[in-house]
């Protein structure tokens, strides 16, 4: 008997100590009875993946090469005995506009300008730039091609620069780099109520310039964008560019 509750107390005390053990891996716990242990506790936070922006743009263009005729003088017939009406009068090819095709997969809404930079020699001549959506906002010294962001309407969004040469050549050019076109890609600032005025400022002066145009399209525009302002930048944006695009229309149809 007493041997049965020998074993039966040492094994209670062994797994009372064990219970105690188990309590703290780092401390060691001497005797039976002890106190409460405190366990401190770690933790740590991995971020998700950010959405963010993801800009992935295509950028294609036509040959930027031009031909310049020079004038040609009326030549004699000398069966007739006059001058043919054959003169030529001097200027660019007949085909001369050259296009730049951007096309926007990104989730970001673009605002696009180009530059023409004239080579040493080639002072005379000139590019012209003009596109289907112009803005004329406060800060802008030329004018900017926008184009929507992917998102609007889960698309590739493209638009076109048509490239226009101006001025003449120097007799002699034979195939030389005349100049140099840069185009510049940047994303499209977040709209403030400048912009919806700015709008408005210019809604009501082509008005005045052109009172038979409907200009339901624009005042449209203007609405969409004072009511997404605060709310959504992309509904905003894209009224934006809606309003500019019926502008710019309305422009080059007057």
């Amino acid at each position: 008997m007493k041997k049965t509750l020998a074993l039966v107390l040492a094994l209670a005390m062994t797994l009372g100590l064990s219970c105690v053990a188990f309590a703290s891996e780092n401390e060691q716990l001497n005797g039976v009875g002890v106190g409460p242990q405190n366990i401190t506790v770690k933790g740590r936070y991995v971020a998700g993946a950010q959405g963010g922006t993801v800009f992935s743009i295509d950028l294609t263009w036509e040959d930027m090469s031009f031909t310049y005729q020079g004038a040609s003088e009326k030549t004699w017939d000398p069966i007739a005995h006059e001058y043919n009406d054959d003169a030529v009068e001097a200027g660019w090819e007949e085909d001369h506009e050259r296009e730049i095709t951007i096309t926007n997969h990104s989730n970001a809404f673009l605002a696009v300008s180009a530059a023409f930079r004239q080579a040493d020699g080639f002072e005379a001549v000139d590019m012209e730039f003009s596109h289907p959506t112009q803005s004329y906002r406060p800060d802008d010294t030329t004018p900017t091609l926008l184009i929507n962001s992917a998102e609007v309407n889960h698309t590739a969004e493209s638009a076109t620069i048509t490239v226009t040469p101006t001025g003449f050549l120097p007799e002699g050019t034979e195939e030389d780099t005349i100049g140099t076109i840069t185009v510049t890609i940047g994303e499209l600032d977040d709209l403030t109520d400048d912009d919806v005025k700015e709008a408005e400022d210019y809604n009501s002066s082509q008005i005045s310039w052109y009172p038979g145009v409907s200009h339901s399209a624009k005042i449209n525009a203007i609405t969409d964008m004072e009511d997404a302002i605060n709310d959504s930048q992309v509904d905003a944006k894209a009224a934006f560019i809606a309003f500019w695009t019926a502008a710019t229309e309305i422009d080059l149809q007057s």
